[in-house]
């Protein structure tokens, strides 16, 4: 978490909070925010959990400003929020995924990553993915775009996708060799958990409603992967609770957001429970090799440009689901949502993504070489609000009256 204030904020409800008054600004950040220093004394803060700190060195090694950063900042492939403090402007620079939130309000004169901070102000709004905001004394931020992804019809290897999210998942657990990933019997949660398993002691966790689809899936799928298997199961008064959890805390605008929130936040909570503070969630595939069957209506010609545009507006996702995991303290990581891995999905050939019936086809190839079981390879898979039974709950109780 970050925050960055022109005037003075009531302490955070959070430990291990540092305090710091610069060029006006009063900042305050988690143990977890990086802190650099520039060629000429720049201070840098960095938010970014599975950054790799040889990314940076190019930046760090010139003089920081916006040129500088509109063409170096393309270059840095992991999720991150950056913070540059100059003598009389601060930059705020988000990855082009979006991956961490980041909200500013000019009325409050603050910048942060908690949205329940600025929840109240009717100014609130997101730094917008692949961009760079400058802040001064104006009274509007001047913007400017950094990144922009595109379109192609290439072959790529299945061997090229298998290397991007091997290297990202190699990296983010230094402190154990446990890592726990959220798990649906999916095709996109058994990849990542297969091959965190060739690194990492791997725990599974699922989350859903006594007779549901995800956990029935997930346990015939772990029993076949030989993998230890957390069951959570809830039940409406689970769902309740945790409403308190992510009311104000977790930006909501939809039945579908609350579902996927709540989930999330009941996992977080067990995560916590146990040890886990990082949890490998398998967002953005159905988006990046059309999983969703909306896109099996789409013409091959233009599919891709259907998934880029829904990849544009993934941070809005991605702001629901790190609020939700971040109410228990716990920072989920997407091994999908890396800009290189991003980049090379959207100018794939469509015909890598659906052919002959099967969506997600070259991720099924991937799953095939990884020698995961045929329920996985060929299976169908329900979407997570579905999937767990938390929609049908929140409908036949009208619980989204409580915090739309």
């Amino acid at each position: 978490m970050i925050i960055i204030s022109k005037e003075v904020l009531p302490e955070p409800s959070i430990r291990n909070y540092i305090v710091e008054r610069i060029n006006n600004w009063n900042i305050i950040h988690t143990k977890e925010v990086k802190k650099y220093v520039g060629k000429n004394n720049e201070l840098i803060y960095v938010l970014g959990e599975n950054l790799d700190e040889i990314e940076l060195y190019p930046l760090l090694s010139n003089d920081i400003g916006i040129n500088t950063l509109l063409i170096l900042l393309p270059f840095i492939n992991s999720p991150f929020v950056m913070i540059v403090m100059k003598r009389d402007h601060i930059i705020v620079a988000r990855d082009p995924l979006g991956v961490y939130p980041m909200y500013f309000s000019r009325r409050a004169k603050v910048v942060s990553s908690d949205y329940g901070i600025l929840r109240k102000h009717k100014d609130l709004r997101s730094i917008n993915p692949a961009n760079l905001y400058i802040f001064n004394n104006q009274l509007e931020p001047t913007v400017v775009e950094y990144y922009s992804f595109s379109t192609a019809s290439l072959k790529f290897p299945t061997e090229e996708i298998y290397r991007e999210l091997y290297s990202f998942i190699s990296r983010v657990n230094h402190a154990s060799r446990k890592i726990a990933v959220a798990f649906s019997g999916g095709i996109d949660s058994s990849i990542i958990a297969s091959i965190a398993l060739k690194i990492y002691e791997v725990e599974l966790f699922t989350v859903g409603l006594r007779d549901s689809y995800d956990l029935q899936r997930a346990q015939e799928v772990s029993r076949n992967l030989g993998l230890n298997l957390n069951v959570i199961t809830i039940c409406k008064d689970d769902i309740e609770e945790e409403l308190t959890h992510i009311k104000d805390k977790v930006p909501l605008r939809s039945i579908m957001d609350i579902s996927i929130a709540i989930g999330f936040c009941i996992l977080a909570k067990e995560l916590n429970k146990r040890g886990y503070k990082k949890v490998l969630v398998g967002q953005l595939a159905d988006e990046l090799f059309a999983g969703y069957s909306k896109y099996a209506r789409i013409s091959t010609g233009y599919l891709n440009e259907v998934l880029l545009h829904d990849v544009t507006k993934s941070h809005l996702g991605f702001e629901r689901d790190v609020g939700a995991f971040n109410t228990h303290n716990v920072t989920p990581l997407f091994p999908f949502a890396q800009k290189r891995l991003v980049s090379k999905a959207l100018k794939l050939d469509p015909c890598l993504k659906i052919r002959n019936g099967f969506n997600k086809f070259i991720l099924r190839k991937l799953a095939k070489r990884l020698e995961l079981p045929d329920i996985v390879v060929k299976g169908p898979k329900k979407a997570f609000q579905f999937g767990s039974k938390i929609e049908n709950i929140i409908k036949k109780f009208n619980l989204a009256q409580r915090v739309l």
